[in-house]
């Protein structure tokens, strides 16, 4: 089936964004050296009668508090921050919310591994705030930290390394929206990376999503479901409302590594604990049971990051701020920010 790619009316091309359930499609990429003054600023402009400026800046605080703690001590700071930052994108968005967790931890008898650190989501609270934010089913689920960590696609290749299991994600090239030539009919759709490139692996595909059979010789997948783009600029709010419904849907599947500017599709294997939920409350829920560790039992945490797989837990720590920001960030102002001529692991180090 022949395609055009989705433009707006001033010919911007429609491509995925990061924002899930608010991006502003029209906003041109925002670059900043300071990510935490840029939100800052913008609070004040947009959500200045909330309390969303006072949690942001909490949050950077707590931030600032963790660079100088050694990675044993670090998580309860990060947690807070964590905890700050999502308080913010509640308080802006009007979102109301309990004044507790909303989860708790705990761990299994024996040896400690990061497979017997549970978290038990609860019904009330910051974090099933932020799930239902989000759209994703409220339920008192338990997870352990093992298989929280392998559904998060930026430390997912130092699980794999860890653990010596197959990849949960795809990476994507040109991801964007088309729509099928002379029609309304539209979708999501992208090229799957040279070494994925490879037919025996579409019996792992996300469900949902199928090979595009208008490409021959190479291999571009899409989404089955459809959304409705039609002619004509008086159409385009409709357009965009149609859009950004099918983009909150697709997320919980798309997901992507702040800083690389690269999406990955979650793929389905039969020996694989999948959790289908948005990156951020699964990096939340991590980075609270290392606090509780970090709190209440660091002899338990020590021995977790002296263990076999503790480049994989000392990666999370590090990389979870990193991560867990750019998308409340992002989620906060609907907008694409960047920082230029910053690598993704130096995302927040222009404010140390």
């Amino acid at each position: 089936m022949a395609t055009d790619d989705l433009f707006l009316s001033k010919g911007k091309p429609l491509l995925m964004r990061r924002s899930v359930v608010a991006p502003d499609w029209n906003e041109e990429k925002v670059l900043t050296s300071d990510i935490w003054m840029y939100v800052d600023l913008w609070l004040r402009r947009n959500a200045g009668k909330t309390e969303a400026v006072f949690y942001w800046d909490q949050a950077r605080e707590f931030y600032r508090a963790s660079l100088n703690l050694p990675v044993t001590a670090s998580p309860l700071t990060l947690y807070y921050c964590f905890l700050n930052a999502t308080k913010a994108l509640l308080s802006a968005k009007k979102i109301r919310f309990e004044d507790r967790h909303g989860l708790t931890g705990s761990s299994e008898a024996g040896k400690a591994s990061i497979a017997k650190e549970r978290v038990t989501l609860k019904g009330a609270g910051v974090l099933p705030s932020l799930i239902a934010y989000y759209g994703d089913a409220m339920t008192n689920d338990t997870y352990s930290l093992k298989d929280m960590l392998y559904n998060l696609a930026f430390v997912h290749r130092a699980y794999c390394l860890s653990y010596e299991e197959k990849h949960l994600f795809f990476s994507l090239d040109n991801c964007r929206y088309v729509r099928a030539t002379d029609s309304t009919e539209s979708w999501v759709t992208a090229n799957l990376e040279d070494h994925f490139d490879d037919l025996r692996i579409l019996a792992t595909l996300t469900p949902g999503f199928e090979k595009d059979a208008g490409f021959a010789d190479e291999l571009v997948v899409r989404k089955k479901k459809r959304f409705r783009w039609k002619n004509g600029a008086a159409q385009q709010d409709n357009n965009l409302k149609r859009l950004t419904s099918y983009h909150g849907r697709l997320r919980r599947d798309i997901t992507y590594i702040a800083g690389v500017g690269r999406w990955y599709l979650k793929r389905r294997l039969a020996t694989a604990t999948i959790i289908d939920r948005h990156a951020p409350t699964l990096i939340f829920a991590s980075m609270h049971r290392l606090s509780e560790l970090s709190r209440y039992d660091p002899l338990r945490l020590s021995k977790l990051l002296e263990s076999q797989r503790n480049w994989l837990l000392a990666e999370f720590i590090k990389t979870a701020p990193i991560q867990f920001l750019d998308e409340i960030a992002c989620e906060l102002t609907g907008q694409e920010i960047f920082v230029p001529g910053i690598h993704s692991g130096s995302l927040l180090s222009v404010t140390s």
